[in-house]
């Protein structure tokens, strides 16, 4: 009787391990596929989290080299052609403030604060700089006077005469009344010797008629 020839031993064992291998191939893959579908939770607010965040330099370390980083710049302010340079003043006797605007001079385009507080300094010695912007400079006076833009009652000669201040301050008349202060109540005498300020020519005429009355 022939007898059935075994396998061989050798043969079993690479196919056993073909198939593990295969099976470990196959089981690596769709773990991998899963990570790729549901990423990481990563933060962007905790730097021990996020890959993305870098140390600061550690400017004590002795390797540390200042001049490989990128420097900070800052842009300062300075005037242009088209800041506004206004001139602000405060005329103490009727408490009125007006502004002048004007383009700003050749020599101050360019200027930054301080350059234009020394140039002011120099050259407009009575103001002061109180705003500074690339959109509008502020120059600021106090001046104990009244403003152009009012008038001002008082005596002159003996009768009510009417004045206005030019922008240096020098009075000016405009008007002198045929009205006596001597026909008037002495405490209306007392306030037109005073001076009296009236914002308007309306306020002027009521005055004089109350008066001429």
């Amino acid at each position: 009787m022939r007898r059935r020839k075994k396998t061989p031993y050798v043969i079993t064992f690479f196919i056993a391990l073909l198939v593990f291998g295969f099976i470990g191939f196959a089981t690596g893959y769709y773990v991998y596929q899963n990570r790729l579908a549901d990423p990481p939770d990563i933060s962007l607010e905790d730097p021990n989290n996020n890959p993305l965040y870098k140390d600061p330099p550690d400017v004590n370390n002795p390797d540390h080299d200042p001049e490989n980083e990128t420097p900070v710049t800052r842009n300062e302010l300075s005037i242009g052609s088209t800041t506004r340079v206004v001139f602000r003043t405060l005329y103490t006797s009727c408490q009125s403030i007006r502004d002048n605007v004007m383009e700003p001079l050749n020599e101050m385009i360019g200027l930054r604060e301080s350059s234009f507080k020394d140039y002011v300094k120099d050259n407009l010695s009575e103001w002061q700089v109180v705003r500074f912007s690339t959109d509008e400079v502020v120059l600021f006076r106090r001046l104990d006077q009244i403003c152009p833009d009012h008038f001002f009652v008082t005596e002159l000669e003996g009768y009510i005469a009417v004045f206005r201040f030019s922008e240096d301050g020098e009075k000016i008349l405009i008007e002198k009344t045929s009205i006596p202060i001597s026909v008037l109540p002495a405490i209306d005498q007392d306030k037109l010797k005073r001076g009296i300020i009236l914002k308007d020519r309306d306020e002027v005429n009521r005055l004089l008629e109350d008066y001429s009355g």
